[in-house]
C-alpha cells in the first residue's frame, strides 16, 4: 500500500475513533437520574445481579444459561472494583463507542450525516434506556468486524448470553450466510421472512421464560410512531431497488427490515427487530447509489426531524423524564 494511502487510511481512523469518543462521551455523562429505567441498571451494578444468579442457580444452569449471565456476571465482576453509577457509566459509553467508531470507519463522508438520523429513538434508545440490548448489539457488530472465524463465532455466541433476543438474530445472521454460500440470493427476501418466522416460533418456545421475561418489560414500548411501518416499507424498497449486489452486501439490512414487516401484524414486539437492526438499516442506506441515497436521506431524516421538533421541549428530546416524575 502507497505510504500516502497508509497516512490517508490512518487519518480516517483516528479521525472516526475521536468522533465516536465524543459522542459516546456525551451520551455517558447524561446525568444518571433523569433517565427512565436507570435505578434498575443501578440495581444490577450493586445487589441485583448477584440475587438473581443465586436464584436461577437455585433452578438449574440451563435456566441460568437463559437468563443472560454474562450480563449478570459482567456487573459483578465490575462491581468488585466500581461503584454502581461508575459502572452504568461504562455500559453506555462502551457499546455507543463500538456502534459509532464502526460506522464512521465504515463510511466516514456521511458521519455527520450518521449522527443526525442517529437521534431517532430507534437508534438511540439503545444507549440512554436499553443499556443490556445496547451492549449486545455493540458485541454482536464486533462479532462481524472481527479477523478470524473462532473470534467472530465467540463474540456471536456470546450477545445472546447478554441479551437473550439475540439467539434469534444470530439466527438471522447465519441463514443469511446460508443463503449467501449457496448463491441463493434470489430467494433472499421471501426466504428471510420465512425463514425468520419459523426462527421466531422456535425462539420463543425454547428461550420461552427469558424472552416473555424481556417482553412484558417492553410491553408498551412496541413502536415509536404509527407511520413507522410505512416508513420501513419504503425504505425497504428503496434498498432493494439498487440491484442484486447491493442486496448480497447489506443482506443483514433487508433480513432485519423484512423481519419488522412481516411480524408487525402478528408478533406485538417487532420493535425488537428494528432496535438489532437499525445500525444495518442506517448503513445500508448511506451507502446507496446517489439519488437513492437522497430518497432515504429524505425519508429517515424527514422521521427524524418530526421527531425532534415534535419534541424539542421535552426534557431530553424526550429521552428524559417528565417534570413531576
Amino acid at each position: 500500500m502507497p505510504e500516502a494511502k497508509i497516512c490517508m487510511v490512518s487519518r480516517t481512523a483516528t479521525v472516526a475513533g475521536l468522533l465516536a469518543f465524543v459522542c459516546a462521551g456525551v451520551l455517558a455523562s447524561l446525568p444518571i437520574d433523569q433517565f427512565p429505567d436507570r435505578s434498575n441498571y443501578l440495581a444490577y451494578a450493586d445487589w441485583r445481579s448477584q440475587a438473581l444468579v443465586e436464584r436461577y442457580l437455585a433452578d438449574s444452569l440451563l435456566t441460568l444459561l437463559f437468563n443472560e449471565p454474562l450480563w449478570l456476571y459482567g456487573n459483578l465482576v465490575l462491581s468488585t472494583f466500581l461503584p454502581p453509577e461508575t459502572i452504568v457509566r461504562a455500559l453506555i459509553f462502551f457499546p455507543a463507542f463500538v456502534v459509532y467508531w464502526l460506522a464512521f470507519r465504515a463510511n466516514p463522508r456521511y458521519a455527520i450525516v450518521f449522527i443526525i438520523l442517529s437521534i431517532y429513538p430507534i437508534f438511540l434508545t439503545n444507549h440512554i434506556h436499553h443499556l443490556r440490548f445496547g451492549l449486545a448489539l455493540s458485541v454482536f457488530l464486533l462479532a462481524l468486524y472481527a479477523g478470524g472465524a473462532g473470534r467472530r463465532w465467540a463474540l456471536l455466541m456470546a450477545a445472546p448470553f447478554i441479551h437473550v433476543g439475540f439467539f434469534l438474530f444470530v439466527g438471522l445472521y447465519i441463514f443469511v450466510r446460508a443463503v449467501d454460500r449457496f448463491r441463493a440470493r434470489g430467494i433472499l427476501i421471501v426466504g428471510g421472512v420465512a425463514g425468520g418466522t419459523l426462527l421466531m416460533v422456535g425462539a420463543l418456545g425454547y428461550v420461552d421464560a427469558g424472552l416473555a421475561r424481556q417482553l412484558e418489560r417492553y410491553q408498551g414500548e412496541a413502536e415509536v410512531g404509527g407511520g413507522l411501518f410505512l416508513v420501513m416499507a419504503i425504505i425497504l424498497l428503496i434498498l432493494v431497488s439498487d440491484g442484486r449486489e447491493f442486496v448480497r452486501r447489506h443482506a443483514l439490512a433487508i433480513g432485519f427490515l423484512s423481519l419488522y414487516l412481516a411480524s408487525y401484524w402478528v408478533f406485538p414486539y417487532t420493535r425488537r427487530f428494528l432496535d438489532a437492526g437499525i445500525w444495518f438499516v442506517l448503513m445500508a442506506g448511506l451507502s446507496l447509489s446517489f439519488y437513492r441515497k437522497l430518497g432515504f436521506v429524505a425519508v429517515y431524516g424527514g422521521l427524524t426531524v418530526e421527531f425532534i421538533i415534535r419534541n424539542i421541549g421535552e426534557p431530553y428530546l424526550g429521552y428524559g423524564l417528565s417534570e413531576g416524575l
